[in-house]
């Protein structure tokens, strides 16, 4: 999801170390990926939000490929899915900040973020790390 009119909210907060998501104005469904349109009601009217970055592993896999020059040093890193805690169904993919051995399934997990040269990628530990 590179940065473009619609996702530039969100690589902004990022860059701030805040985790904001699309949320409807007219039914209040969060919306990610960002979008033009809420696929539950279809308004148009969608408002970036800051959400609490907790959810949990909702799948995840170790990746034993470079598919990304800013990864190569990190084989095998992991990466997962994660459920937000705002929504059922609400979920973004990330690296989770955990030894690959730890990971399960339904894993608290909270949002923490990574510091690139340029931009900012948020990322997720175990529920309870150390800030």
């Amino acid at each position: 999801m590179p940065p473009n009119e619609i996702t530039q909210f969100f690589w902004d907060a990022a860059r701030e170390h805040r985790l904001m998501i699309q949320r409807c104005d007219g039914c209040g469904h969060y919306v990610h990926w960002p979008g033009v349109m809420c696929p539950k009601c279809q308004s148009e009217s969608l408002t970036p939000t800051e959400v609490s970055g907790k959810g949990v592993i909702y799948s995840y896999s170790v990746i034993e490929h470079v598919f990304h020059p800013i990864f190569a040093e990190r084989v095998p890193y992991n990466i997962a899915l994660v459920e937000l805690d705002e929504q059922a169904g609400l979920r973004l993919i990330a690296n989770i900040d955990c030894p690959n051995e730890e990971l399960a399934t339904g894993m608290r997990v909270e949002v923490t973020f990574e510091d690139f040269e340029g931009f900012t990628l948020p990322q997720f530990r175990p529920a309870g790390g150390a800030p």
